[in-house]
């Protein structure tokens, strides 16, 4: 029977390689659409697109960048966040990202009229952010106990 720390390392070790494939396929499809520009507009999350029948562009907003610099700085701070977030709360990385790519639409939607398009991983660079300075903070709070 195994020890309740191997189960919680047995899952922590799924979480990470979940994770790790998630946000290679969001790095790879990003770098897809950027390839295919005729795709950004298509997939770009805009309020005269934001119909119940184009909810889809609340999630493909993020994949799509208006330049390969602002994809290359998007993914430079994506990658890293991801790396750190993966090591410190792989379990909270895949809610993290789903929760984010949610939420940042739909804020964009009610509570930011002046913004008429979105495009890009920095709504979910910052959501990764948060998710590593919570952990830290939480795992820092646990030790000093």
């Amino acid at each position: 029977m195994k020890a309740a720390s191997q189960i919680g390392q047995d899952r922590a070790g799924r979480s990470r390689r979940a994770g790790i494939l998630l946000a290679l396929t969001i790095a790879g499809v990003a770098l897809l659409v950027q390839a295919v520009p005729s795709l950004a507009g298509s997939l770009q999350w805009s309020r005269q697109a934001s119909a119940p029948s184009r909810t889809w562009r609340w999630l493909t907003g993020h994949l799509t960048h208006w330049s390969w610099d602002h994809l290359q700085w998007d993914l430079i701070a994506f990658a890293m966040l991801s790396f750190m977030g993966l090591r410190f709360a792989p379990r909270g990385f895949t809610r993290c990202l789903a929760l984010a790519a949610v939420v940042i639409p739909l804020e964009l939607r009610f509570h930011e009229p002046q913004i008429g398009s979105y495009r890009g991983l920095s709504g979910i660079d910052s959501a990764l952010f948060g998710l590593l300075v919570a952990s830290l903070w939480s795992h820092r709070a646990g030790s000093s106990r």
